[in-house]
């Protein structure tokens, strides 16, 4: 009896098909590749120049911004939205923005893609799942 193992990628994740008209896959975690991004905490409350860190789950391959903010120092907008440690990683390090009268609040949020397959038999689409964190300013 002859034996023949195939590789086949599918969605940038390798994986085995195996012997003996058995099916054998490993080294896929598709499961976790669409998931909904849970970001822990999903809320803080932030002195001016106070720091948290943010922790992500589900999905692969995250990017974090600080998206859209209302952000006012003495009554004035401010394009100062904080900064983060990391833009890429599942855990990042939010600190506020430095300011005697900060108030506001601004999101954090981070996103995990798979880059689709134009190629081959599979031709996936690329997956896109995003998550957010709400940051408020006392």
């Amino acid at each position: 009896m002859t034996t023949k193992t195939y590789s086949i990628i599918m969605s940038g994740l390798i994986c085995l098909l195996g012997a003996a008209g058995t099916f054998v896959w490993t080294g896929c975690d598709t499961a976790s590749a669409t998931e909904d991004l849970v970001v822990s905490p999903s809320s803080a409350t932030l002195s001016s120049g106070q720091s948290q860190t943010f922790t992500v789950s589900g999905g692969y391959h995250y990017t974090w911004s600080i998206g859209e903010s209302s952000i006012s120092t003495s009554g004035t907008t401010s394009s100062a939205q904080g900064s983060l440690s990391s833009l890429t990683g599942s855990q990042v390090l939010y600190t506020a923005p430095s300011s005697d009268t900060l108030s506001g609040s601004v999101t954090l949020s981070v996103t995990s893609t798979i880059e689709g397959s134009g190629e081959g038999i599979s031709n996936s689409p690329a997956y896109v799942v995003t998550g957010s964190a709400d940051i408020t300013f006392k």
